[in-house]
């Protein structure tokens, strides 16, 4: 019978914290520091066989983990190349003591993870395949470059503000863009604000190469079924369908809505000691990129009127099963429906629309695990 030994990695750009625990006897052994350099892992595994065996132990299993962060899934592939069986660990599932807020150390967080790896008292994160990391990659590069847009509109605003200038209509038209290049102001003024625009201007462009390879990613062999079907919700356009898709992976690991839910962060937290307690907000744990898109996709859900559907869904509907087009059609009612109940029992729209995302991520499991029968998903509450 195989002795499973539990190794506890904190880790960081420039070094690696181990420890080595073992549950029979409770005690921590081999802990030690390193440069971050996997085959000095390896080593320290060797070494701590040769240790083991001569405390008398047989057959060993070492099993290593280390908390999601910096060095992404780079350490995994690296230490599955050399053999070793390696865990990355959800951050936010450790079980930790009250004091390790107060003490805090690499040495002590190495021992932490070695006891939630040997006691079960963790959650592992999702290892994707590479098509679906690369992808996610890309898809993310995609929304740094939104954010920094975002950025350079608002210091254009702000400095035509600064200087007595105010444009009156919707911001970011052709109108508005044709204003800014038009505005008057002194020559130095006015090469500043050159600089912004062509900022803004090199952002969009790039922005729009890079929309345009996701769509076209969103083609390929491997996520067009998929894609097709997820937007064929509304609020959902193909890029947003990419994006949980490649981020969520495989859906059929997830037995349940509410375990995807709790995946997404999108269930209410709880502080009571009878579990009586008011409901908390949402815990906000798990995979920020899919919930903030679920969201965003809740709003648009939100908005028109119930029946009408607008060009674009019309046309990611096209030529789909009718199975799929009234499960899709059937979704937007429920979610419309109930927003707007929410709303006039007075719930907070914010409130409401986090309920949406949550429904909203129900119906994309039956979409991908082809439950797509009325009332087997959608409820979450």
């Amino acid at each position: 019978m195989k002795s499973l030994i539990y190794v506890g990695m904190d880790v960081h750009k420039e070094s690696y914290s181990l420890c080595t625990y073992l549950i029979l006897s409770g005690e921590f052994i081999g802990e030690t520091k390193m440069d971050a350099k996997p085959s000095l892992i390896k080593q320290y595994l060797n070494e701590m066989e040769k240790l083991l065996k001569y405390k008398g132990y047989e057959e060993i299993e070492f099993i290593t983990c280390y908390e999601a962060g910096c060095l992404g899934f780079s350490l995994y592939k690296e230490l599955v190349k050399l053999g070793i069986n390696c865990k990355i660990v959800a951050p936010t599932t450790l079980h930790k003591s009250a004091d390790s807020n107060v003490k805090k150390n690499d040495r002590r967080d190495a021992k932490m993870l070695a006891q939630n790896l040997a006691y079960g008292t963790c959650s592992f994160v999702h290892i994707p395949d590479e098509i679906d990391q690369e992808t996610r990659e890309y898809i993310r590069m995609r929304m740094a470059h939104k954010r920094e847009i975002k950025r350079i509109k608002n210091m254009i605003n702000s400095f035509c503000l600064r200087n007595g200038h105010k444009y009156e209509g919707n911001y970011w038209t052709d109108k508005h863009i044709s204003w800014l290049k038009h505005l008057e102001l002194n020559d130095f003024l006015k090469s500043i604000l050159v600089e912004y625009v062509d900022t803004y201007d090199i952002l969009m462009t790039k922005l729009d190469r890079i929309e345009g390879k996701i769509e076209e990613i969103s083609l390929s062999e491997r996520y067009k079924e998929s894609v097709d079907k997820v937007s064929c919700l509304k609020g959902l356009t193909r890029q947003g369908a990419l994006t949980i898709i490649s981020e969520v992976g495989d859906f059929s690991r997830f037995n349940t809505t509410n375990e995807l839910c709790s995946y997404l962060g999108l269930v209410p937290g709880e502080h009571s000691s009878d579990g009586k307690g008011p409901s908390l907000g949402i815990t906000k744990l798990g995979n920020t990129v899919v919930r903030s898109q679920l969201v965003e996709s809740a709003k648009s859900i939100t908005l028109g009127i119930k029946w009408i559907k607008s060009k674009r869904l019309k046309q990611r509907q096209k030529g789909m099963p009718l199975d799929i087009i009234s499960y899709a059609d059937k979704a937007s009612k429920r979610l419309f429906d109930k927003y707007h109940s929410l709303i006039s029992r007075g719930v907070h729209c914010n409130k409401a629309v986090i309920a949406i995302a949550r429904e909203l991520a129900c119906f994309v499991w039956g979409m991908m695990t082809n439950n797509i029968s009325e009332r087997k998903v959608g409820t979450a509450n």
